[in-house]
């Protein structure tokens, strides 16, 4: 049930530990937020053969069985075991970390050969030396890691650069790929071009955790500095571990990052930006009641 608190964040391990519990939605909810090269570990009871999963009771079925329907097949169990046997990284091990030959070659299946080659992309090199001298998204193009992220940083400039702040944004791509990097960034570009009154939004103030670290890498990274120009406000709440609400910022004039709740669209006043982050995981009504006469950025 908590499952939406890791929403935005990235972690170098998962740890699923009740199987019966797991739902395709937990599982890719969770999956997709560890770290390329993470690992991600299932506990499951013990068990003499692993088709025993196929004919598990998990508990998402209670909801399905009638009166008339008694039996319920569980075929995610059987799909999702034999996709995880195609997988070449994929391992079972027993309790005494036997490896068990579920697929042919599990064993003898060599690692590829790592690349030496780290280069970053020739076209993102090439953006970044063209844009070197713009005060304003050199140093911010400096932080991009990927070709579309630069390229993403650059469509929210555009729009924030626009004289009508009427406009949309959304950023779309797979869990994991830089999105809320991205509007991070946007963000510092746009206390960098003076817009004074910023909203961001997201299922739970923890979502925000990567997308106000970039937002404080970029705000760096234009020459401000914390508590000279500008002043983090965290919340004392135990649950949300120091999540970050209201940022104020002081150093040309008086500006304003503020986290409201999904629900909390009425209270927007006077906004220039509305960020949305993790907009999938918030029902559709509540995100366009922040649709408005101000500019939205949502991913």
């Amino acid at each position: 049930k908590d499952t939406d608190r890791i929403l935005g964040g990235t972690y170098g391990m998962l740890v699923l530990q009740d199987f019966e519990a797991l739902t395709p939605n937990v599982l890719c909810r969770t999956v997709e937020t560890v770290e390329g090269g993470g690992v991600v570990v299932l506990l499951l009871r013990t068990m003499t053969s692993l088709k025993q999963l196929y004919s598990m009771a998990m508990d998402v079925h209670k909801r399905f069985r009638t009166e008339a329907h008694q039996s319920v097949v569980p075929r995610f169990n059987e799909r999702f075991l034999l996709s995880l046997a195609l997988c070449p990284s994929a391992l079972f091990l027993d309790d005494e970390l036997n490896i068990l030959r579920v697929s042919a070659g599990d064993v003898a299946r060599q690692p590829p050969p790592k690349s030496l080659d780290d280069s970053e992309d020739p076209q993102l090199t090439e953006l970044k030396a063209q844009l070197k001298e713009s005060p304003l998204l050199g140093p911010l193009l400096a932080l991009t890691k990927t070709l579309d992220q630069a390229k993403a940083l650059m469509a929210f400039a555009d729009a924030l650069g626009e004289k009508s702040l009427r406009h949309t944004v959304s950023l779309t791509a797979a869990r994991g790929r830089g999105k809320s990097a991205a509007l991070g960034l946007a963000l510092a570009a746009a206390i960098g071009l003076g817009l004074s009154s910023i909203y961001v939004t997201a299922p739970s103030p923890e979502n925000l955790k990567t997308l106000f670290e970039f937002t404080f890498q970029g705000l760096e990274a234009l020459g401000y500095k914390e508590n000279l120009h500008y002043d983090v406000q965290q919340s004392t709440n135990p649950e949300l571990q120091k999540a970050v609400l209201r940022v104020n910022i002081h150093k040309a004039h008086r500006q304003l990052i503020q986290y409201l709740q999904p629900a909390d669209a009425p209270k927007l006043i006077h906004a220039e930006l509305v960020l949305i982050d993790e907009a999938a995981a918030i029902p559709l009504p509540l995100v366009r009641q922040f649709f408005g006469p101000h500019l939205v950025f949502l991913a």
